[in-house]
This record gives structure tokens, C-alpha cells and sequence, in this order.
């Protein structure tokens, strides 16, 4: 007979009690919520605090609380226009550039028009602040070696599509670069990020292609982070030790082993393009 704090169990095991299943069952469920990570990448939440009014030290303006429904009512999946709203009316997406105006660090980037099939949703976002930091991540997906253009674009679609998902309002990076070296448009620059959770304001996210706890990062790609990391340092006058890895703000192994010593390696050397901004 069982007492009210077990549960039967077979002849070759013993008794286990409620609390210890309980306790399985909780490891189980953050063992798959670990899985589902592998599939999104490692981009943090986006979630914006709600407040209601403005705190000292406090970048966040008073924001409206609105479930997942009626936002989605509002404002589709990225895919369709948004629907009129008397308390706040967007300009609409084509008004919005990414930057003010042409710099030397968009020069040469594959824009998003070329890879996206959904615009970013404003609702879901806030403006960026003044920028002051740069992060450089990994996918965290599969390894990925592919330096065929239509392949970079179909990952960096599938990325965008496992955010959207999440009810983020775009794809948490700002740019993305692949295999071969090129530079991808991801979210526009005018708006905050989603890819370091607390530490979204005023930081640039950049984002490699490919996972490289499994794989090594190649010269071409690093040569193209490399450059284009000083020339956003130029452009925003961001000092070098302004210039992070997501694992050195948050505990996670993005973005990766390899490419983490070829940064630490980058910032450490004087001879680097970014020793020279």
C-alpha cells in the first residue's frame, strides 16, 4: 500500500515520492525548452519591460501594455500592412530607413530586400539609443559552410522566421555575415536589437553564420567581421574595449569556442584594423 507521498513504482525499483517526480519532470521540460533553443540561435528575448513612467537611469519610455493578440491583429506577421490604431499611428515601414543616410560601413552590404520576405514590426520594438557597444555572436544552429549566396539567405530567412515566431519584432540581429565573407542587413539600425538580454540599448549585434563550438571560424569571414566591426567604430566612436562576445555578458557559449579566441586575438593585437580606429 502507498501512502498520499508516492507513487507505485515496478518490483525492481524503489518508491519514488511526488516531489522527486515533480522535480523530473521540471528537468525534462528545461532539457526540451534547451532544445528549442538550438533551433532559434542564440539571440536573448526581446521583451521590453513595461513601465509606467520614467525611472531614474532609465532609457525605457512609458510603454502601453498590449497582449500577443491584439498586437498580431494589429499588426499581422511582418507580411501586411498595419491596421489603423487611434493610440498610436506608425509611419509606415517604407518611411523608416535603416540610417539616416549612406556611411562607409553599409557600402558593401547585401541588403535586406534580397533576404527577407517579411518587413521588421514596429510595435514590437524600440528606437535605438545612441550607440556605444558592438557583440559579436553565432548563429548556435548547425555548422554551416556554405558560401553559396542563396544558401547565406535562405539561413538568415529561417533565423528571422524562428524570432518572428517568438513574437519578437524582427529578426535580434543587426547584421550577419557568411561563410564567404559577405555583410548582411538584418534589422535596421534605427531600431534596438534583441540578441543580449538587458544589454540591447545603444549595442550593435552582429552575427556569424554557422556555430563555432563545432566548427572553425575561416579567414575570409573573420577578415570580413574584422573590418567591419572597425568601420562601425569609426562611425560611432566606439572604443576597442567597447567590443564584446555575448558570453562575456551573458552565461552562454556564443559565440563559440573558435571564433571567441579569434576575438579575443583581434582586440588583443596591434596590428588588427581595430587597433588603428
Amino acid at each position: 500500500m502507498t501512502t498520499p507521498e508516492q507513487t507505485p513504482q515496478s518490483e525492481n525499483l524503489q518508491p519514488v515520492s511526488r516531489r522527486r517526480a515533480l522535480i523530473r519532470t521540471a528537468s525534462a521540460l528545461a532539457g526540451l525548452a534547451g532544445t528549442s533553443l538550438l533551433l532559434t540561435g542564440c539571440a536573448s528575448s526581446s521583451t521590453r519591460p513595461v513601465t509606467t513612467g520614467t525611472s531614474t537611469g532609465s532609457h525605457e519610455a512609458p510603454q502601453v501594455r498590449r497582449n500577443r493578440s491584439e498586437l498580431l491583429d494589429r499588426w499581422g506577421s511582418g507580411n501586411r500592412a498595419a491596421q489603423p490604431d487611434r493610440s498610436f499611428t506608425p509611419s509606415p515601414w517604407e518611411e523608416l530607413p535603416s540610417i539616416s543616410q549612406p556611411t562607409p560601413a553599409m557600402d558593401y552590404l547585401v541588403r535586406r530586400n534580397v533576404w527577407s520576405k517579411g518587413n521588421p514590426v514596429p510595435s514590437l520594438m524600440d528606437r535605438m539609443l545612441p550607440i556605444d557597444k558592438i557583440t559579436v555572436h553565432h548563429d548556435g544552429m548547425s555548422a554551416f559552410l556554405n558560401t553559396s549566396e542563396s544558401a547565406a539567405a535562405a539561413r538568415i530567412e529561417a533565423i528571422r522566421r524562428s524570432h518572428r515566431n517568438n513574437n519578437w519584432g524582427d529578426i535580434g540581429y543587426h547584421y550577419l555575415i557568411d561563410p564567404y565573407g559577405r555583410v548582411w542587413e538584418g534589422r535596421p539600425l534605427s531600431w534596438q536589437g534583441a540578441h543580449v538580454r538587458d544589454h540591447n540599448q545603444g549595442n550593435i549585434g552582429i552575427c556569424v553564420l554557422g556555430n563555432y563550438e563545432q566548427q572553425a571560424v575561416n579567414d575570409r569571414q573573420m577578415q570580413a567581421l574584422e573590418r567591419f566591426i572597425a568601420a562601425n567604430m569609426r562611425e560611432h566612436r566606439i572604443q576597442r574595449n567597447r567590443v564584446y562576445t555575448h558570453q562575456e555578458f551573458s552565461p552562454t557559449a556564443c559565440p563559440g569556442r573558435s571564433l571567441q579566441a579569434r576575438m579575443n586575438s583581434v582586440r588583443a593585437s596591434r596590428s588588427s584594423e581595430l587597433a588603428f580606429v
